[in-house]
């Protein structure tokens, strides 16, 4: 269920949760106008049947640039930096968001 899912490493989302409202789920690379389509299009294709949207996304490690713990680090803070934003807009057109 969505409340489950923290946000930002805070506290769990829970306000407005719906907790029997079905949660679309979408899978969304780097902040841009697809996921940002995508998003739209939840809402253009089942009007109000998803109340609650979780973005999922994977950050890469290129082997050949790996040289430590840094190299790591950077793909983990721009792929939730990504996401924070698609949350943020996810939030602003009425959806309760949260991020993976």
């Amino acid at each position: 269920m969505l409340k489950e899912i923290p946000t930002d490493g805070a506290a769990p989302v829970t306000a407005g949760v719906d907790c029997i409202a079905p949660v679309a789920m979408l899978m969304v690379s780097g902040y841009g106008g697809l996921g940002m389509h995508a998003l739209l299009s939840i809402q253009r294709l089942f009007p109000g049947y998803y109340k609650n949207v979780v973005l999922l996304s994977v950050g890469v490690v290129d082997s050949g640039r790996f040289k430590g713990k840094t190299e790591v680090e950077s793909p983990i803070a721009s792929t939730e930096s990504g996401l924070k934003r698609y949350v943020d807009f996810a939030r602003g057109l009425g959806f309760v968001a949260a991020y993976r």
